[in-house]
Formats: C-alpha cells, sequence, structure tokens
C-alpha cells in the first residue's frame, strides 16, 4: 500500500460515525475485515482504491477531506456517495499503518492543512423557462469549459478539486437561492437568478472579482447568447413623464450608465423585482437594481409605457404622481404642463347662531384650478387624492381645541364660545394649513363673517 496520508491515519470511529452514520460504518468496517479493498493508491488530499462488493461486483472508491477535516467520498456503486466502501477504504488505510493506535489517540494535537485544489471554476449563463440561470463550469479538454464534473453538488463536496477562492465564492451565492413554491431549494442542477435573494449581487460579484469567469450560454430560441458583463454599478428604475397630443405618457425605463433603456418582463430578476438582465448591443448586461421594486411598481414595469389622458391629469399630478416620486426617480419633461397639487389642508366649517357655534372638520385638497373638499372618514366616493398620513399629521397639530385629536363635530356654548370667538378662531385664522368657512355672526362681535379660502 502507497503511503498514507496523515489525515487517514489519524481519523477515530467517533469521526468516521459522524460522517457516516452507524449503520454504513459497521458494514464499512466488516468490508475492511474481509480485506475487500484493493489497489489503494494515495496523494496527500486524498485516496482510490477498488473495492469488492456483493456478488463478487468491484466498485472504484475515491475519498477526499473537506476544509473542516471531514472525509467525503464518490464511488461508483448505487449509493454513490459517502458509502460502506469508502468506510472500508478509510478503515484499511488507517489499520494498516504501524503505531495508528496512538496516532488515533493524540489526533487532536497534529496540525492539519485545509486541502485546495486548483481546477478553475466558471458561471454558463443561460436564459430558459426558469427564467435567466447560472450554472458552474470547469476546463475541458477538447472545449474550453464543460459542465461535466461541475455541477453545485460537485463545487459543494469537491475542495480538493476546485480553485478555492473560486468555489468559496460560488457557494456563498448558492447560499443566496431561495426555496422554491414546493419547498426546494438545492434541487436541479442551476442557479435561477429570479430565485436569488437580493444579497447574491454582492456574491456573484464577489466571484468575478475572484476571477470566476461569465460564459455565455443560449437563450430559449437555443442561440448562444451574446457576451455577459456584470453592471458596474446599480441599474437605477426611472419614471419619465412626456407631453401628448392628448395628455402624457408615463414611461417606466432603467438607467444605465446614463442612458435610459426600456425594460421588458423578462429582463426583470426576482419577485418583486431586484435585478435585471438586459440585452446591449454588445452584450448581456447582468446587475442589481438601486433601489428593489415593490409589487406595484414590478407590474408598472412589466405593462411598460402608459397613457394619461389630459382630462385626467390632475388627478395623475395629485394622487399618483406623488406616491411614484416617494419609491422612484421621476423625470417630468420641460414641456409638460401639470397641475400644481397644493398640500393638503384642514377644513372648518363654523356655523353661529344667537347663543352656539358649530364647528365641524373635513380636509380640502386643490389640484390645479380644481378644489375637493372631502370628509374626516374616507368613502368610496372619494377622489383619488387623499393622502392619509398627512391628514394625521394634521389633525395631531390641531388637538388642543375643543374638538381633540379626532376632530369631531362639537356645539360651543357659554364660556366655551367666548373662548372660542376671543382666541381660537382668530388662531386658525392665521394658519395657513387650515381653510376656513365660516357663517352666521359670533355673538362678540354683532357682524356677519364669512371667509371663504
Amino acid at each position: 500500500m502507497t503511503d498514507i496520508p496523515t489525515w487517514a491515519r489519524t481519523l477515530t470511529d467517533g469521526d468516521l460515525l459522524r460522517a457516516f452514520g452507524a449503520a454504513t460504518l459497521v458494514r464499512g468496517r466488516q468490508y475492511a475485515a474481509m480485506n475487500r479493498v484493493t489497489s489503494v493508491s494515495t496523494t496527500a488530499d486524498g485516496a482510490r482504491a477498488t473495492v469488492r462488493g456483493n456478488a463478487m461486483r468491484t466498485y472504484e472508491t475515491t475519498l477526499w477531506r473537506t476544509h473542516d477535516g471531514t472525509p467525503h467520498s464518490y464511488c461508483s456503486c448505487p449509493v454513490g456517495r459517502n458509502c460502506k466502501h469508502a468506510v472500508a477504504l478509510l478503515v484499511t488505510m488507517r489499520d494498516s499503518t504501524a503505531g495508528a493506535d496512538w496516532r488515533r489517540a493524540l489526533s487532536r494535537f497534529a496540525p492539519s492543512a485545509a486541502p485546495t485544489g486548483r481546477t478553475p471554476l466558471a458561471l454558463s449563463v443561460d436564459q430558459t423557462v426558469e427564467g435567466f440561470t447560472l450554472r458552474p463550469l470547469r476546463p475541458g479538454n477538447r472545449e474550453p469549459w464543460i459542465r461535466s464534473g461541475a455541477s453545485w453538488d460537485d463545487v459543494r463536496t469537491s475542495p480538493v478539486v476546485f480553485h478555492a477562492e473560486h468555489r468559496t465564492a460560488l457557494l456563498a451565492l448558492l447560499e443566496t437561492r431561495q426555496a422554491d413554491r414546493f419547498g426546494g431549494a438545492t434541487g436541479g442542477g442551476t442557479f435561477a437568478l429570479d430565485r436569488m435573494r437580493v444579497d447574491g449581487w454582492r456574491h456573484l460579484a464577489d466571484a468575478v472579482r475572484a476571477g470566476v469567469e461569465l460564459i455565455p450560454g443560449h437563450d430559449l430560441g437555443g442561440r448562444v447568447l451574446p457576451p455577459v458583463r456584470l453592471a458596474e454599478h446599480p441599474v437605477t428604475a426611472v419614471i419619465r413623464v412626456d407631453e401628448t397630443n392628448d395628455g402624457a405618457r408615463v414611461l417606466p425605463l432603467l438607467e444605465v450608465d446614463g442612458e435610459e433603456l426600456p425594460p421588458s418582463t423578462r429582463s426583470l430578476l426576482g419577485y418583486p423585482a431586484h435585478g435585471v438582465a438586459l440585452r446591449l448591443d454588445d452584450c448581456l448586461l447582468l446587475g442589481p437594481l438601486r433601489v428593489a421594486l415593490g409589487e406595484a411598481e414590478h407590474a408598472l414595469f412589466g405593462t411598460g409605457e402608459v397613457v394619461v389622458p389630459e382630462s385626467d391629469l390632475p388627478v395623475f399630478a395629485s394622487a399618483f404622481l406623488p406616491n411614484l416620486s416617494r419609491r422612484l426617480s421621476v423625470h417630468v419633461a420641460d414641456g409638460i404642463d401639470l397641475p400644481t397639487v397644493e398640500p393638503v389642508r384642514a377644513l372648518a366649517r363654523i356655523t353661529f347662531d344667537a347663543l352656539h357655534a358649530t364647528v365641524s372638520w373635513g380636509y380640502r385638497y386643490r389640484v390645479g384650478a380644481e378644489v375637493h373638499d372631502v370628509g374626516l372618514i374616507p368613502t368610496n366616493e372619494d377622489p383619488p387624492v387623499r393622502q392619509p398620513h398627512e391628514e394625521q399629521l394634521l389633525a395631531h397639530s390641531l388637538r388642543d381645541g375643543p374638538w381633540g385629536e379626532s376632530l369631531a363635530t362639537v356645539r360651543l356654548s357659554g364660556r366655551q364660545l367666548i373662548d372660542f370667538v376671543s382666541s381660537g378662531l382668530p388662531a386658525l385664522e392665521r394658519r395657513e394649513d387650515v381653510a376656513l368657512e365660516v357663517s352666521g355672526t359670533p355673538p362678540s362681535s354683532g357682524r356677519r363673517t364669512r371667509r371663504p379660502r
């Protein structure tokens, strides 16, 4: 038998139990005791042998050790990985060495080094029914890159084969693959970018910096994709509003290096989208979005161009444009004249009679020449201009009056009426964010007051 590597000589039964399980360990030790292991060849990082199984069948078994010292194997038997034949090979190597007992006893004190390989890795980028996918590749003898022997499982279990930095980067990327709707996260030989978490972009960039090449695969029609490039900077989702003959055109666009490009459903990656795959003139560009889209924004970018009739521009400017601007970069063309949207104001309706004053509240929205007065409680008949958060802030700022923060309707008399007329009403008149509609004659002035705003 050739020289046995130190890591194999120092394996304990506990190590084998944790790596292979009790039943496999027992059967493997039996095979070793029956001298079924032959033709053993070793290197510093692994070993290979022929192991005779049942019915005189023989299997080729290969061993290696991971960075944390755990033994792994591949075998030509039906089990394939971490089988009893691998245990038989390990036990045979370990127990064939003189002095193995003292080595096992002191194994925890022996220096060790994590074995690493030198085979570089690349990623094939393909467009499939799953969307754009990634699959590891390794160099071939006849072709520059091949898939054989470089599946995601191979990358995971073969530290002695692949370039350490390439493998580490790809394993970190693999960890960002999310479960599908059936709960699976690692099935199949591809990595769908639609299933990648947003932090996967960072790990993909790390892999490219480590030297992992992005190799163009094929599209849905079997055609070779153009060269693949990872964006140097995040892609920005923008909305451009242009003037048309009878209204405005709303264009969802993707800004790449200062150039605005139209998206498509297939160019969005993830749901809601966190990245893009764009077919440019000279390449296929992959990259993260600067701000991930929400569900509504994803639907808009999938829909494409939207035309707003001129008659609906006030509603668009007051209700839709502000919300778009909060989430996305909105570019309104110089030539388009959108109605001015004023901040919402509290609307106080005050009615005086001989001995009382009734104060009720609502809100007023002004969009261009249109004025929309709405009640405190939203209804289905309200125009789509309401801004609940701003309304809540207004109500909170008015909480010190007799109506409280709920802006409840109040009927004032006696001392409350006098205080309201002398100080409360003048304070409301000084506020720019309160509109007043006053009817009747305040009891202290002797004159009829009406203040439309």
